[in-house]
């Protein structure tokens, strides 16, 4: 790898970082958790705490919440990436 596609390839993960991708992603993602979340309050409301959609319901909250965790640490990621990669090429 060379200098340029050093600089370019940190160009872009700077990009990615400054443009907050993964960090909108990861709170569209945490949105969704809290829709699951809304729809397990509400089908326990309304059907009680038997139901079973309940465990499926806080499954899909727990998977998303862990997911835009992986994305904003991905995004932290990135950022250091192009930090190093900057670095190397002397940007």
């Amino acid at each position: 790898m060379n200098d340029a596609t050093r600089k370019d390839v940190a160009a872009q993960l700077a990009n990615i970082y400054a443009d907050n991708g993964f960090s909108n992603i990861a709170d569209e993602v945490r949105q969704l958790a809290e829709d699951e979340r809304e729809k397990h309050d509400n089908v326990e409301a309304e059907f009680g705490e038997n139901a079973p959609q309940l465990e499926a319901l806080e499954e899909a909250a727990d998977t998303l919440e862990e997911a835009a965790d992986k994305l904003e640490e991905a995004a932290q990621i990135a950022d250091e990436a192009a930090d190093l990669l900057s670095t190397i090429a002397g940007a």
